[in-house]
């Protein structure tokens, strides 16, 4: 039979476990709602070009990634106060392999993004004007000169 402090333990463990679960929605919540605050604004000023939130896709990965070491931290204090190893290390492995998957895949993402920035050319006004292709292969929207970007991620 437990304890009053090692059941109040165990129970404020996994009410804390369930805050992180309801942070990790409120925070992809947040995200969306950004998002879809950004497109309205590119709607209401007749702009298509780059409408949306750029990099949500990472946003969404870090407040993952977070979350997870706060549930691992939580974790480890029931590991080193309980007498259960057994049973929170499962958690304690499960999450931590969740934590070193989602950062290998940040870690890969950002990566691509900078080779992708890196190996696509500017192309200038004299440049766009010689040749008869106006649309970019790679996201199928027009080419601008690059005095004419409004964003610095476009090229």
């Amino acid at each position: 039979m437990l304890d009053g402090s090692t059941e109040t333990l165990l129970f404020g463990t996994e009410f804390a476990m369930l805050f992180v679960d309801v942070l990790e929605v409120a925070l992809k919540t947040l995200i969306v709602a950004v998002e879809l605050r950004q497109i309205r604004r590119a709607q209401a000023q007749n702009e298509d070009e780059g409408a949306g939130l750029e990099g949500k896709f990472i946003y969404e990965m870090v407040s993952e990634l977070l979350c997870r070491c706060v549930k691992v931290g939580l974790h480890s204090i029931l590991l080193f106060s309980l007498s259960m190893p057994v049973m929170v290390m499962k958690d304690l492995v499960w999450d931590s392999l969740a934590i070193f998957q989602t950062s290998r895949l940040i870690w890969k993402t950002l990566r691509s993004y900078k080779q992708i920035d890196e190996k696509l050319p500017t192309v200038s006004r004299s440049e766009l004007e010689s040749t008869d292709e106006k649309m970019c292969i790679v996201c199928m929207d027009d080419m601008l000169p690059a005095d004419e970007v409004s964003h610095p991620r476009l090229k």
